[in-house]
């Protein structure tokens, strides 16, 4: 029997700036005949974060029997960190040495001088890693395809239907990827602070 500490998962799923997944599930059309397909951009996408998901499996070794049991509620938290587009990249000194978390706090809170250079830049549209993305795509729609590939793997739980509680994030980073936990929603207490 598994505990529900040894089912906790964490990865990080690294991405390039020109491999970042670029469309969500949601990007749809219609063909002549009013069936639905995934646009081009939408397949490509779901086919690179099923290769990097599938790779994260196998060299973690994880199998169906570590999946989250049938009755069991699930938190999935993911944070997607997206390329900072090169032309908007802020160039004024940054916080290398502070964790994601300070400089958001202090990005949030307007201290410091050099917060009052990304502030000014800012407003010039730069964009600096672990600033907030405020626009497309929704969070909503970026976990669905995501939930999809992760429970036709059966590795993380028997039904995405066992996903009772979400955390989803996105924010610009340096180094683009995905990063996902899933737990027992019993064991999230350490997940919830973000």
């Amino acid at each position: 029997m598994i505990l529900m500490n040894d089912i906790n998962k964490s990865f990080f799923l690294a991405f390039n700036e020109k491999t970042f997944p670029k469309s969500t599930a949601q990007e749809k059309q219609y063909n002549k005949h009013g069936a639905v397909y995934l646009t081009e951009n939408a397949r490509k996408s779901k086919q690179i974060i099923t290769e990097a998901i599938y790779y994260v499996i196998k060299t973690k070794r994880w199998t169906i029997e570590d999946s989250i049991q049938k009755d069991i509620p699930v938190l999935l938290k993911t944070e997607w960190y997206f390329p900072i587009p090169k032309s908007r990249k802020g160039k004024g000194k940054g916080k290398e040495k502070q964790s994601e978390k300070e400089k958001a706090k202090e990005y949030e809170n307007g201290n410091g001088k050099e917060n009052q250079k990304i502030k000014e830049d800012t407003k010039n549209g730069m964009i600096y890693d672990g600033q907030w993305k405020v626009s497309k795509p929704d969070t909503d729609n970026l976990v669905k395809g995501l939930k999809d590939i992760m429970t036709d793997s059966g590795v993380f739980w028997h039904d995405d239907a066992q996903v009772c509680a979400e955390i989803i994030t996105k924010r610009y980073a340096d180094v683009p990827g995905i990063y996902i936990t899933v737990c027992p929603v019993d064991n999230a207490n350490d997940f919830y602070n973000f």
